[in-house]
């Protein structure tokens, strides 16, 4: 299969990783069903197959994508409060 090899390029599938993550939390919440909420999460994971190893989610990645001059588990750790924050806000307007 083939990998993505520009920055730029990683960094759009990661963004758009996030939206599709918040986008099925915000499915899920609004009770669309759960085939409709599982859709966002399976396209999320097939844009992951086309990601180098050293840029995947979690401890695995082993460089940067969106900051500098911080340990990656450090961008890991943000990006996670960040995704959890957006779903979280996400899900409050389903209310």
């Amino acid at each position: 299969m083939r990998q993505i090899n520009r920055i730029s390029t990683i960094r759009l599938v990661k963004v758009c990783q996030l939206m599709l993550l918040i986008l099925s939390a915000y499915l899920n919440a609004a009770h669309f069903g759960i085939v409709i909420s599982v859709f966002p999460l399976v396209l999320c994971f097939l844009l992951e197959l086309f990601i180098p190893r050293d840029y995947k989610w979690g401890f695995a990645g082993r460089k940067n994508v969106f900051l500098k001059n911080v340990s990656p588990n450090v961008e890991n750790t943000i990006l996670l409060v960040v995704v959890i924050l957006l779903s979280a806000l996400a899900v409050s307007f389903t209310f």
